[in-house]
């Protein structure tokens, strides 16, 4: 053994004699600490900074690899909600549909369904439906009765005809029951027509009008006491509506136009030409638009904040830093770029430009190279972002925050999921 002195046991790895052992157990401490001071001095500043933002920490590393945990659940929830904004402005249906005339006071129009095509109708009226209404003129209605001795009428309809006698209600007390009996035996003879007593304070007249609107409702009144009341002349004539939809001539009873297999209705007022619009509802996208910009500057913020965590953070904000969307397009329609890379969108000049030009403004916005479908695909590319890279620096930290001497196996890096749904951690309503 005596070519053995300078080792005195050979159990576990040993000891190395004359010194080598606390010389090379040094020098390795000492790399260990100079390394956990640089990795504190990169964190020091941003860990007061932002982690305690989060989970409460006081800014000391012992606690990062909590917070590095909080920060993937962070990091997940932002990259979600842009995605989901992105997509709520990218989908036309999202928007909403919106319907418009140029002249309300010609045509109004409404959407009976979200699916209808996006496109629009030139409308002229050459005259709207009416309804035929016959009035009478009017008496006193309290007065003693008079019109007893008044004659008789007659109406003709294409269901029938029914005759009154008003010689039958000289027991009536007054003209207004005289009225009321005759509105009794029309309304019974049912021919399509209903008649009624109008009153204005204590005058009384006769009215008898068509169930139905349109030519084909038509009805004659005759006889006596027909002429002398002036009931034998329409207050407003049968007729059916003439319009031309697109240049293309329609007569119809109604003054219902339906388009798009009745998923846009239009109600026809008046004589007149008037455009009807059918696209994107402007002020729901306006609000797309702008609760995507609030969600991706929101995501970009977060992401400086933190860009010391890891190489796969610089890198997705980067990313996000680079809209593959030509500035001057975005301009156009409102929208600026600012130097940090954030969105900034003008409501009313955007809401200007799509009202000028929707479609334009609509491809730039939701079109397949527009700017809803780059940023989605920004968050879905920092969704796909490997988990490792995102907390690389920090669990390198962490690691020489507790050195393992030289030949302890190095501490296990933890994996995140990039799936789950943290929106509760983010601020921010979409």
């Amino acid at each position: 053994m005596s070519g053995m002195k300078g080792i005195t046991s050979m159990s576990g790895w040993g000891r190395i004699a004359d010194g080598t052992y606390q010389q090379f157990a040094a020098t390795a401490a000492a790399n260990n600490q100079n390394m956990q001071d640089a990795f504190k001095k990169r964190f020091s500043k941003q860990k007061a900074k932002s982690f305690s933002a989060i989970s409460g920490a006081d800014g000391e590393i012992s606690s990062l690899d909590t917070d590095a945990d909080t920060f993937m659940r962070r990091y997940t929830a932002e990259m979600n909600i842009v995605k989901v904004a992105a997509k709520r402005a990218l989908a036309d249906g999202g928007a909403g549909l919106e319907v418009r005339s140029s002249d309300p006071a010609v045509a109004q129009a409404a959407a009976r369904w979200q699916t209808a095509a996006h496109t629009n109708y030139v409308l002229t009226v050459r005259r709207t439906a009416q309804t035929q209404r016959n009035v009478s003129h009017s008496w006193q209605g309290n007065a003693e009765n008079t019109l007893a001795a008044g004659g008789s009428l007659r109406i003709l309809t294409s269901f029938g005809g029914v005759s009154v006698d008003l010689s039958d209600y000289a027991g009536a007390n007054t003209n207004a029951d005289v009225l009321r009996q005759a509105v009794e035996k029309i309304n019974a003879a049912d021919i399509a027509v209903t008649a009624a007593v109008l009153e204005h304070n204590t005058q009384v007249s006769l009215q008898i009008k068509a169930n139905e609107m349109g030519a084909a409702a038509e009805f004659l009144v005759s006889g006596t006491f027909a002429e002398s009341a002036g009931l034998n002349v329409p207050a407003a004539a049968a007729q059916d509506a003439v319009y031309q939809l697109n240049g293309k001539t329609v007569v119809t009873d109604s003054n219902e136009v339906n388009l798009d297999d009745y998923r846009i209705t239009v109600q026809l007022k008046a004589a007149g030409t008037a455009l009807v619009q059918v696209g994107t509802d402007s002020s729901k996208a306006a609000d797309h638009l702008e609760k995507m910009t609030a969600a991706y500057n929101h995501a970009l913020h977060f992401l400086q904040s933190y860009i010391e965590m890891g190489t796969g953070v610089r890198m997705q904000a980067q990313n996000m830093r680079r809209i593959l969307v030509p500035e001057q397009s975005l301009q156009r329609v409102g929208i600026t770029v600012a130097e940090d890379g954030t969105l900034h969108a003008d409501r009313n000049a955007f809401l200007q430009q799509y009202a000028a030009c929707p479609e334009l403004t609509e491809s730039v916005i939701s079109g397949s190279r527009g700017l809803a479908a780059a940023v989605q695909k920004r968050a879905a590319q920092g969704l796909e972002m490997p988990s490792r890279s995102l907390v690389d620096w920090a669990e390198n930290l962490l690691q020489f925050e507790q050195p393992y001497g030289i030949y302890a196996a190095p501490k296990q890096a933890q994996r995140y999921s990039l799936t789950e749904d943290f929106s509760s951690f983010v601020n921010v309503q979409i």
